[in-house]
């Protein structure tokens, strides 16, 4: 989807890197134009995050949700701002590096985070869902041991 103004249109994905359209006559936000380049800006689609996975997830396999290292990661956008918080919570935090950070308000146990994009209109995204438990007696157990 692209934006001329505040109007949208829908164009094919490969009009995605052009700069501006022609327009041999028409209204564009109740103004007409004739022989004009209008520019175009992309607008971004707010989807859930994907990608939610631990940095290090230190249990018996590498894909068990167990870990004694809450640090998180996912795929970014660029363009977007993201926010999670911990499931329940009504509070939603600000995250400054998708690639590798540590969200408050966890809890030794089980931990269900959600995580959504916002855009610069502050308009939210769905939130995507992101389980893991975090246990730091066993997995030291477990580790001085091996």
């Amino acid at each position: 989807m692209l934006k001329l103004g505040t109007n949208s249109v829908d164009l094919p994905l490969c009009w995605l890197n052009r700069p501006a359209l022609w327009t041999q006559s028409g209204t564009v936000n109740g103004q007409a134009v004739t022989g004009q380049l209008l520019p175009l800006t992309a607008v971004l689609k707010l989807t859930a995050p994907t990608g939610l996975a631990l940095v290090n997830d230190s249990g018996i396999s590498v894909t068990d949700g167990l870990t004694n290292d809450p640090r998180i990661r996912f795929d970014s956008v660029p363009g977007l701002s993201y926010e999670y918080r911990v499931t329940g919570s009504p509070v939603w935090k600000s995250i400054a590096t998708p690639s590798a950070w540590t969200p408050s308000g966890l809890s030794e146990g089980l931990n269900q985070l959600e995580v959504r994009a916002y855009d610069g209109a502050n308009q939210r995204g769905p939130a995507g869902v992101f389980s893991f438990k975090l246990d730091f007696r066993s997995l030291f157990f477990f580790s001085f041991f091996n």
